[in-house]
């Protein structure tokens, strides 16, 4: 299956939700890596995102952003999102919803 780049616009780290820590994970491919875990929200549901590298400790609470160039995975029929390596992450402080 081909890997898909979406655009989302959700809020970050509402009270109830959670943005994991830093943790630095060694991987086969990549070498140490900078990870963290955040879990964002639209007005229909949520999801994780993993962020990886330079992007970790990037977001900040309770704001709405526009992300760009993150890609959908699937993983032990678990479906989340996560940082491209070949193409930069992209954010961008928004409106909140309405």
């Amino acid at each position: 299956m081909s890997e898909i780049l979406i655009l989302v616009k959700c809020r970050s780290l509402i009270p109830w939700i959670n943005i994991s820590a830093v943790k630095v994970v060694r991987t086969q491919y990549q070498g140490t890596l900078k990870k963290q875990e955040i879990l964002i929200r639209d007005t229909a549901s949520s999801i994780k995102v993993i962020l990886c590298k330079s992007y970790t400790e990037t977001l900040t609470l309770n704001s709405t952003y526009l992300f760009k160039n993150l890609k959908v995975k699937i993983s032990r029929n678990e479906r989340y999102l996560n940082t491209a390596k070949d193409v930069p992450f992209q954010f961008t402080e928004t409106l909140p919803f309405t």
